[in-house]
């Protein structure tokens, strides 16, 4: 008994002094973390006088979309040549032929789509900023084609992330089943996902390097002399993503800089070549770790958010069911005799969205000559199908989504007293 209790006191202090020792370097990254965003923001103070439009305008996610809709939808005699040159590019040996495209943002909740009925259906996600995929998001939005009539054969996605460094997920891929309203995302991979069945219609295209390439090669180049307006726009926004990932020529010196003391604090200047590789893959592998947990933190703090809206909601009204399919959502009442319900959700992004019954057959949802088209003031977008009207919110959850939320509730109580 006391071998095994001398060796668990063992297995005890070594488990100790690890994670001493993992503390240690996280305390250790944060200093050097703080000291370089010090160095960075003293050396972007010194660079030469620059000035973009887009960057300017505070261009967010859904912007980038409208930027590269707008690339996409130009055409000389009805031929859409960047959009084939776009597909030349990235999608060169697939079964896409461009005729007559009908091209959206935000339709279906989709960031990006291009479409031709009966012949293809090209889903674009963008995460030029990072944003999480969320659970199921990219099989989802491969089913909303599948409900458009689209094989999966006439299916393609294009995933548009900053840069290589950010890779789907088996849970974006997974279908939703009844296993995924409880799941956290981290039993994917014993269930069946979409991945492999369009593994030949699926292309990954990092903004640092294949949108920047395709304006410079394919592109500008290509921008008739007399379309100055395209031209420059196409300048404006290649300039715009070389300046958001500091390639630009302007920032060169301030790079040169920031590689000297990375290599300094990392203590690379000694090692070869090889070595130093390693040395960075370790460390940037540390950092992704990191970055996991703060995700995973994130996940908990939303969740404690979500819950203290909920208990408002019961607090203030008491009279309204709370719904149990939604992260915040209730149903406020009747309107022509059906149950209206108030919702915050996710997909992609977070919106608060206002529809009739699900339940009910599509062509009872529509929205369309009803009072839910007053409420446009407040959540001024609706969807394809015509069947919601809604909102989105660009950050992370916020307390404008929650005001928001409340206010269309206020509203639509009103609504449902006048019918």
């Amino acid at each position: 008994m006391s071998l095994e209790i001398d060796t668990y006191k063992y297995c005890e202090e070594i488990l100790s002094e690890y994670n001493h020792i993992k503390f240690k370097e996280i305390g250790q990254f944060f200093v050097v973390l703080d000291e370089f965003s010090q160095k960075h923001n003293e050396l972007e103070k010194k660079l030469p006088y620059h000035i973009n439009v887009i960057k300017e305008l505070h261009a967010n996610e859904n912007a980038n979309s409208r930027i590269l809709s707008a690339l996409l939808q130009y055409n000389e005699s009805g031929d859409f040549v960047l959009l084939k040159s776009f597909v030349d590019y990235f999608l060169a040996g697939k079964d896409i032929e461009i005729s007559n495209p009908y091209i959206t943002t935000e339709n279906l909740r989709i960031d990006l789509l291009v479409r031709e009925e009966g012949k293809y259906a090209i889903i674009f996600e963008n995460k030029i900023y990072n944003a999480a995929l969320q659970k199921n998001q990219i099989a989802r939005y491969i089913q909303k084609m599948r409900d458009e009539g689209y094989n999966d054969k006439q299916i393609y996605v294009v995933f548009l992330p900053s840069t290589d460094m950010y890779e789907t997920n088996a849970c974006s891929w997974t279908e939703p089943k009844v296993e995924c309203e409880s799941c956290d995302g981290t039993r994917c991979k014993q269930m069946p996902d979409l991945n492999e069945k369009f593994r030949d219609r699926y292309c990954v295209v990092t903004f640092r390097e294949g949108i920047i390439d395709w304006l410079k090669e394919s592109v500008i180049p290509n921008c008739r002399q007399k379309e100055v307006l395209m031209y420059t726009a196409a300048v404006q926004y290649l300039d715009y993503l070389e300046c958001h990932f500091e390639i630009n020529t302007i920032y060169k010196n301030m790079n040169m800089e920031l590689e000297q003391f990375l290599k300094e604090k990392l203590q690379l200047n000694n090692l070869k070549n090889e070595e130093q590789l390693i040395v960075i893959d370790a460390k940037m592998n540390e950092i992704q770790q990191l970055i996991n947990q703060m995700d995973a933190m994130k996940v908990n703090v939303r969740k404690k958010i979500f819950n203290e809206w909920k208990q408002k909601i019961k607090t203030e009204y008491k009279d309204l069911p709370l719904l149990e399919d939604a992260f915040v959502g209730v149903t406020v009442g009747t309107i022509d005799d059906k149950k209206v319900d108030v919702v915050i959700f996710q997909e992609g992004r977070y919106y608060c969205e206002v529809h009739f019954d699900p339940k009910l057959p599509q062509e009872e949802r529509i929205i369309t000559n009803t009072k839910l088209m007053e409420l446009n003031d407040i959540l001024p977008e609706t969807n394809g199908n015509e069947d919601c009207v809604w909102k989105w919110f660009q950050k992370e959850v916020t307390p404008d989504l929650f005001d928001c939320f409340i206010e269309t509730i206020r509203k639509c109580k009103d609504l449902v007293d006048k019918d």
